[in-house]
C-alpha cells in the first residue's frame, strides 16, 4: 500500500509538473503574443499620426488652391472693370493698370504654388528665379511706360500719324482713319 501511496504521489507530481510546464508554455505564448500586439498598436498609432498629419496637409492645399482660385477670379473681375473703361482714360494709364495687376497676381500666385511646393515637398531649398525674372520683366515694362507717358510717345505717334494722313488727304487721296475724327 505504502508503494501504492508512493506511485501515487510520484504521479501526482508528474502531472503537476506537466501542467506547471503546459501553463508556462501557455504564458510565454501569451507574452508573444502580447508583444505582437504591442507592436500592432504602435504601427497603428504611428500610421493615425500620419493620417492626421496628411489630412493638416490636404486641408492646407485645398485652402491654398481655392485661395489661388479666388485671387485669380478677383483679379479678372477686377481687370475686367478696368477695361471696360477703356475708352475713357489714355493708353498709358489702362497699360500701367494692366501691368499693376499682372505683376500683383503672379506674385500672388506664385506666392501660395510656392507655399503648397514647401507643404508636399517638405524642402527648404526652392529658386525663385522665375518670379524674379517675371517681377524684372514687369517692372522694366511699367519704367518704360512712365517714361513715354512723360515725353508723351503715344501723342507724338499721334500727330505724326495725323500729319501724314492729313499730307496724303492733301494729295488728291481719299483716306478714312477713325484718327481723323
Amino acid at each position: 500500500m505504502a508503494q501504492m501511496g508512493y506511485s501515487d504521489a510520484a504521479d501526482q507530481n508528474l502531472s503537476q509538473e506537466e501542467n506547471l510546464r503546459e501553463i508556462q508554455g501557455q504564458v510565454n505564448a501569451m507574452k508573444s503574443n502580447l508583444d505582437s500586439v504591442q507592436k500592432e498598436i504602435e504601427k497603428q498609432k504611428k500610421t493615425a499620426d500620419g493620417l492626421r498629419s496628411m489630412q493638416k496637409e490636404y486641408i492646407a492645399i485645398l485652402g491654398i488652391f481655392a485661395a489661388v482660385v479666388l485671387a485669380f477670379t478677383g483679379g479678372i473681375a477686377f481687370s475686367t472693370s478696368v477695361l471696360q473703361n477703356i475708352h475713357k482714360v489714355s493708353v498709358y494709364r489702362i497699360a500701367l493698370i494692366a501691368l499693376v495687376i499682372g505683376f500683383v497676381l503672379v506674385n500672388i500666385i506664385y506666392g501660395l504654388f510656392y507655399y503648397i511646393d514647401r507643404l508636399v515637398y517638405k524642402t527648404e531649398k526652392r529658386g525663385i528665379k522665375p518670379l524674379w525674372l517675371t517681377n524684372v520683366i514687369l517692372i522694366l515694362l511699367m519704367l518704360v511706360l512712365v517714361v513715354g507717358w512723360y515725353f508723351g510717345a503715344a501723342e507724338k505717334r499721334n500727330l505724326r500719324v495725323r500729319g501724314e494722313i492729313a499730307a496724303m488727304d492733301s494729295g488728291g487721296q481719299s483716306v478714312s482713319s477713325p484718327l481723323n475724327e
